[in-house]
């Protein structure tokens, strides 16, 4: 229905990528790779319920969507229509850049941390922040954390960037080179966003320009989609070494490639099912919110507030299929359940729906803009995540990237009148 009413630009709606997500996740890796789902899918008395809950998790999440409009506020509708000056976008797309790599070499320079540490984090990946305070320890960690969020937050502005005439090729070589440096520490959510960010991009750009893809404009789509596809399938195998840039790390793309696809739905079965065998045996204890409200506070030191939520992993050690430190994600509805019980399923996969649909909604209304297209294409992907993420996978993946990039189109706004203000709408 999406493709049907908006064309190619369809293809990117939260309801198609969650559809796209659970054919990718719960049929094809089973299928195609049946080692990852264990013995799920020859089992029924796990398959059953863990499909009936995906199925009533989907129905409701588009039900929530279809019910979704878009914002009446004009304030909102009327700062997505402001225009953006180029030069100052791309400008602002490089110094947040610089900032950032500013900031990690002081760190470095402060203290007994290499360079290697802070800015690639190598030490740190997969490490909770409750390890840390507001000591320079802490600093790089949370150097860290911002580092995953800068290929989200930049990947949109800079191919706006890159796609305008009103740009000299060495400034969009420029701005090329540091989306492509920011993409060092993704894992692999984060490269899917900055992925889909870029196509939804492309697209847009060419709906606008030619109100058709062209063919150039969809190969061009497709090299660079699979081109960050191999970055990403590297990245993934030297990630515990240090990130995509580091020296000294023996590459094989081959297995990358296949290993990525392995790894990307090797779990999103399994632990599902776990879920719902501890919570109809009675071993959950419910965290009542506090795996949603962690995406709020993750930049908040544990030195300065001790008890902050977060540490979830022995209150879920019942419903995790793995080990109790491994780091899982349960999915949407899994979550859900983790926190609420089977009351939450329901109501939360309706208010997700409802939110995704408003937001992209309200976007797709300002989607020939310069803010419109770029916020639109950050929101494009979370939903795929839906049956195999979590919220921090799906929310807070793209919350803080989110104010970043809202700070550079603040940056780069051009103040209209009143008067044109109206004029627009």
């Amino acid at each position: 229905p999406e493709i049907g009413r908006k064309g190619l630009g369809g293809l990117f709606a939260p309801r198609t990528m969650a559809m796209a997500g659970f054919w990718y996740f719960f049929c094809y890796i089973p299928v195609t790779h049946p080692e990852t789902s264990a013995d799920l899918y020859s089992d029924p008395e796990q398959l059953y319920p863990v499909v009936g809950t995906v199925f009533l998790s989907m129905v409701f999440f588009s039900f929530g969507y279809s019910l979704s409009r878009s914002t009446r506020s004009q304030r909102l509708l009327g700062w997505l229509a402001e225009p953006v000056e180029p030069r100052r976008l791309a400008r602002a797309v490089i110094s947040v850049f610089a900032i950032y790599v500013l900031v990690s070499v002081s760190v470095s320079l402060l203290g007994s941390l290499s360079l290697q540490d802070v800015f690639l984090g190598s030490r740190y990946a997969g490490l909770s922040n409750e390890l840390y305070g507001a000591d320079q320890k802490g600093a790089a960690y949370y150097l860290d954390q911002i580092a995953r969020w800068l290929g989200i937050s930049l990947g949109a502005p800079a191919t706006f960037c890159i796609l305008r005439r009103e740009y000299r090729i060495s400034m969009k070589i420029i701005v090329g080179t540091v989306v492509t440096a920011a993409l060092g520490r993704g894992s692999r959510y984060v490269l899917s966003y900055v992925v889909g960010s870029i196509l939804c991009i492309i697209v847009f750009e060419s709906q606008r320009r030619y109100r058709l893809v062209s063919r150039v404009r969809l190969a061009i789509a497709a090299a660079l989609g699979a081109l960050l596809f191999g970055a990403a399938a590297v990245q993934l195998q030297v990630r515990n070494a240090g990130g995509l840039f580091s020296a000294g790390v023996a590459v094989n793309v081959g297995e990358a490639l296949i290993g990525t696809r392995k790894e990307v739905g090797a779990d999103q079965n399994v632990s599902l099912a776990g879920v719902l065998r501890a919570n109809r045996q009675g071993l959950l204890q419910k965290l009542w919110g506090e795996s949603y409200v962690a995406n709020f506070v993750v930049l908040i030191p544990r030195e300065w507030w001790p008890d902050k939520p977060g540490v979830i992993a022995e209150k879920v050690f019942s419903a995790n299929p793995f080990s109790s430190g491994a780091n899982v994600a349960y999915s949407a509805p899994g979550e859900l359940i983790l926190n609420f019980g089977w009351a939450g399923v329901v109501p939360g996969m309706f208010l997700f729906g409802w939110a995704a649909g408003w937001i992209w909604k309200t976007c797709s209304s300002r989607r020939d803009t310069p803010k419109g297209q770029i916020v639109l294409a950050m929101c494009c992907v979370p939903s795929l995540f839906l049956v195999r993420g979590s919220f921090g996978t799906m929310f807070g993946g793209i919350m803080y990237p989110t104010l970043i990039t809202i700070a550079c189109l603040a940056f780069a706004q051009v103040r209209l009148q009143p008067r044109q203000r109206a004029a627009r709408g």
